[in-house]
């Protein structure tokens, strides 16, 4: 890693480079005993990165939910389908087979 800062003389300029300003969201829920793992939502600026391309990665075969938007931030489009699942999924759980309409 680079250092932040550098020490050059009065009126000169530092050679280098800029820093690295990369951003990534990631969202991982579990329960407090680790028994109920639910899948993670990774948040990043690109719809396919280039170490995807690189790679030959499908973001769709990643084990984890992949979604991209212009600052990597976690927005409601991005959080409110994940959360209908996970609230869908714990009514079943707690409430078994009873059929209930939401």
């Amino acid at each position: 890693m680079r250092p932040d800062t550098t020490i050059a003389r009065k009126g000169k300029v530092a050679r280098g480079s800029k820093k690295n300003k990369t951003r990534v969201t990631v969202f991982v829920t579990v329960n407090a005993d680790g028994s109920d793992k639910r899948r993670a939502i990774l948040v990043n600026k690109s719809k396919n990165p280039i170490a995807f391309r690189k790679a030959c990665i499908n973001p769709e075969n990643l084990p984890l939910t992949y979604r991209y938007n212009r600052k990597a931030w976690m927005l409601s489009v991005t959080i409110l389908p994940w959360w209908r699942l996970v609230v869908r999924q714990v009514t079943k759980y707690v409430l078994g087979d009873l059929e209930l309409s939401l």
